[in-house]
């Protein structure tokens, strides 16, 4: 590999890291109505590569909702489905009153893809939805789809984040199937 081959690979992997931050923002965005205080209480973590490789961006604070992503070129993840793919978690706790928490987020090892004890859900032709199973004191929300389906249904699929977000938070219940549904049908094929 000469000189210029490693300079074109390294422009080529900050347009992803640039491109990937950018779709995590817009999420992020949206999910608080598309306004964006100069003091917003969740900050996005600096971006970082997992140990097989993904990129992986996540939000921290106290809020009633949190965020994180990941986006896997390689196709590391075997499950839910072979190949490339960027996975999203949304955790929001269901009490729109009181004090606001920090909420935790899964680890890798405890996401669908890795186990699916805490998880329920189903798939489609490259995607799959999944929500968290029993009653926990937060509501967790996992989508995995191909990477180009961010750029075919990139609106729709924010409206959709927005919608579950505002669903998990104050609907007094969890509404599992609906949210996965409502995931799953903003990616245009």
């Amino acid at each position: 590999m000469t000189q210029s081959d490693v300079m074109a690979c390294g422009q080529v992997l900050i347009s992803v890291q640039a491109w990937f931050e950018e779709a995590f923002e817009s999420v992020l965005l949206a999910l608080y109505d598309g306004v964006q205080p100069p003091e917003r209480p969740l900050k996005t973590n600096q971006l970082t590569f997992l140990p097989d490789g993904t990129l992986h961006l996540s939000t921290e604070g106290a809020e009633r909702f949190r965020l994180q992503a990941g986006l896997d070129l390689a196709g590391a993840l075997e499950r839910p489905f072979a190949g490339p793919k960027m996975w999203w978690e949304l955790v929001v706790t269901p009490r729109a009153h009181g004090p606001v928490p920090e909420l935790p987020i899964s680890q890798v090892d405890e996401q669908p893809h890795a186990d699916s004890s805490y998880w329920e859900g189903e798939g489609r032709a490259r995607a799959a939805a999944f929500t968290s199973t029993g009653e926990r004191d937060y509501r967790y929300a996992a989508l995995y789809h191909v990477p180009q389906a961010w750029e075919r249904s990139r609106a729709s699929l924010i409206n959709a984040f927005e919608e579950v977000r505002r669903k998990l938070n104050q609907l007094e219940n969890f509404q599992r199937k609906g949210s996965r549904d409502l995931l799953l049908d903003s990616l245009k094929d």
